[in-house]
């Protein structure tokens, strides 16, 4: 079986842009949106398939599953089920810039184990498949 510690996953990611308005006063050219909630979602955790019996739950990670110590970062305001793993982007929209980039750390076993899923291997899996092709 594996220490669920060994899944921690490290995302980094540049916020998603839109073109400037230039009626509101923007310079031209793209901004880097601000003030998004960024979902991490797991549906169907490994050991758990499509309409499998048992506790049901969001598909969202739960906010304990993720860490960050990026400043512009912050958990979601509500507590409600729909915020569950939905960090908030705390920064303006601002001139794009790909030094403007959001990191998080998802600790995938918890996630996986708290949504009713198994750690353990499972050997092969069966009905997928990859092709290489010169």
């Amino acid at each position: 079986m594996l220490d669920a510690s060994d899944l921690r996953v490290s995302l980094t990611f540049w916020r998603p842009q839109r073109s400037a308005i230039p009626s509101a006063g923007e310079p031209a050219g793209y901004r880097d949106i601000g003030h998004l909630h960024y979902l991490i979602q797991l549906p169907n955790p490994p050991g758990r398939g499509a309409g499998a019996s048992g506790p049901t739950s969001p598909a969202q990670c739960s906010q304990s599953a993720l860490s960050s110590a990026d400043p512009s970062l912050a958990p979601p305001g509500g507590g409600s089920p729909a915020d569950l793993g939905a960090p908030v982007d705390q920064a303006d929209d601002q001139p794009a810039n790909p030094a403007n980039t959001l990191t998080m750390t998802l600790d995938l076993g918890a996630c996986i184990i708290a949504k009713g899923g198994t750690t353990a291997p499972s050997g092969p899996r069966t009905g997928s498949s990859c092709t290489s092709r010169p």
